[in-house]
């Protein structure tokens, strides 16, 4: 019997707590008892949300519509709880609709509580029919932040706002199970932050944040709404979660190239921000060659904003808004730097997206600068992979090539930058130099660093015909040690390895190979 009455407890608490219906508190305003704004205020005790969140458009999206057109069906996207089905103390329940699309607020106090788009059309309601906090409030499972572009979706929808609509046809909504183990936090973790919302909201909120251990609230979401802005505050233009500034927007927190060094022998990441930046990271830059920037680099003052994204959107409701980040032809217009010519330039074809920014057929040449260098580079491995033992100029070259893929203009985020390092590449590197090395070598082997001079990435080849500990130093010009490039166990082979000389000053500078009853010491030169 008491089995029955344990049984009989515990089927009813999980009945309750399954289906208990929840009731709308509503924003409220400091000091009204039962409303979020009561805790959620500077003196409430709770994170004072409220205080930056009545600056937000969101804050005043009933109090400030005074416009002719606003009316009854309006109601339902710029106030809490709207839902005709339901009795749950919602905007809808006290707001009665008139002859002409107007409305009359029937139960004013009530009203104002759930007026706006306030806390719980993100957090659901957490009430009880008797106004007080119900038990979900406290449950960390059931209280978590909707990250979902749906729950925006409800309003920014359709001709009227279509940002969700757009946001649907960007990258930003796919979901990344094209990349390999990518449901694996502990392989892919560190790419998580540039891919999932909770991930990227934490990376930016939270110093203590580690992509391989984290543990987001609710079902993983991708790069969302609320990854980029933020419900609470208006602190940044069009509640970004960073500021806009020249050099920085929040765009570059992910399509970058992720690393200050480059490394000719991997493939580079998203190379968009170090190009329109014109940073020395964006591709290989040939020692003594010259480098330079296109005007978009210092007239684009809000960066991928001012092309990619209508900040205010277009038209009396917003529409247009371009989330889904295809780059905006008209704003070239807007900058008034190309003028007319722009328009009628030949080749230019308005109607095509493709080729919008074709503009002095630059993304023609660069399509045709990337054809010649792939061709060449297919010569020495057809797969256009990474290889050290296809040497300096060949690597180098491909990155170059990577580079100009990954940055995604095609030429236009900066001309003159990716036309020259295509250029540079194409001279610098002939096929026929590159010598079959992976025949066993004879003797032991240490060949000149190259380039050299160099400034600041040089390649050092060396072969070994015996298996052992191979140990490479660097010494500056009184026999300090200074660096050690290698020193570990190799097997028979020929091998290539790379001195990044950012940090050291010009100079004359050794290196060492030592490998069992061998050793030899030659001379390099670093020259910035």
């Amino acid at each position: 019997m008491k089995q029955f009455f344990t049984i009989l407890f515990v089927s009813t608490l999980l009945f309750s707590t399954t289906y208990s219906q929840n009731y709308y508190l509503g924003t409220g305003v400091p000091g009204q008892a039962n409303t979020c704004a009561f805790c959620h205020n500077n003196t409430g005790g709770a994170p004072p949300v409220y205080n930056d969140w009545i600056y937000t458009k969101h804050g005043i999206a009933q109090d400030s519509m005074n416009l002719p057109y606003y009316g009854y069906d309006c109601l339902q996207c710029h106030n809490t709880g709207w839902d005709r089905s339901i009795v749950n103390y919602g905007a809808d329940e006290y707001v009665d609709s008139i002859d002409g699309g107007g409305y009359t607020i029937t139960d004013p106090d009530n009203f104002a509580r759930v007026k706006n788009v306030g806390c719980e059309t993100c957090h659901d309601p957490l009430g009880t029919s008797s106004r007080t906090l119900s038990g979900d409030h406290w449950n960390v499972t059931v209280n978590v932040p909707d990250y979902s572009a749906e729950n925006c979706g409800r309003c920014h929808t359709d001709s009227h706002h279509p940002t969700y609509d757009e946001w649907e046809t960007s990258k930003h909504a796919e979901f990344p199970s094209f990349i390999g183990n990518w449901t694996d936090r502990s392989v892919r973790g560190a790419c998580y932050r540039c891919h999932h919302a909770q991930d990227f909201v934490a990376y930016l909120d939270d110093p203590n944040y580690d992509p391989y251990t984290f543990e987001p609230d609710g079902d993983m979401q991708n790069i969302t709404c609320v990854a980029c802005h933020d419900p609470h505050s208006n602190q940044n233009e069009g509640q970004l979660r960073l500021p806009i500034t020249g050099s920085h927007v929040i765009c570059d927190e992910c399509h970058t190239v992720e690393t200050e060094e480059v490394n000719i022998y991997e493939t580079p990441h998203h190379a968009t921000s170090e190009c329109l930046s014109g940073t020395a990271n964006f591709g290989y830059q040939y020692p003594g060659e010259t480098y330079s920037n296109s005007p978009h680099t210092f007239v684009a003052t809000e960066r991928c904003i001012n092309c990619h994204v209508n900040n205010v959107g277009v038209g009396d409701f917003g529409y247009a808004t371009g989330h889904s980040f295809n780059p905006r032809f008209q704003a070239c217009a807007d900058a008034g730097c190309h003028g007319e010519d722009f328009y009628s330039e030949p080749g230019i074809d308005t109607t095509n997206a493709d080729s919008y920014f074709n503009l002095e057929f630059v993304q023609t040449t660069t399509d045709s600068l990337l054809a010649v260098l792939e061709a060449k580079l297919a010569i020495v491995d057809p797969n256009l992979a990474h290889d050290s033992s296809y040497g300096f100029d060949y690597n180098a070259a491909l990155y170059n090539y990577e580079a100009a893929l990954s940055e995604g203009s095609r030429g236009v985020h900066n001309t003159n930058l990716t036309h020259k390092l295509l250029e540079d590449a194409i001279e610098k590197f002939n096929p026929t130099d590159v010598k079959n090395e992976n025949t066993i070598p004879q003797v032991y082997s240490l060949s000149q660093n190259y380039p050299n001079p160099f400034n600041p990435v040089t390649e050092i080849k060396f072969s070994i015909p015996k298996s052992s500990n191979v140990r490479i130093s660097v010494y500056d010009a009184i026999g300090n040690e200074v660096a050690v490039l290698l020193d570990g166990y190799k097997n028979v082979g020929n091998y290539s390895i790379t001195w990044n000389a950012l940090n050291f000053s010009s100079g004359i500078y050794y290196y060492k190979l030592e490998a069992k009853d061998f050793n030899l010491v030659k001379k390099m030169i670093l020259l910035k």
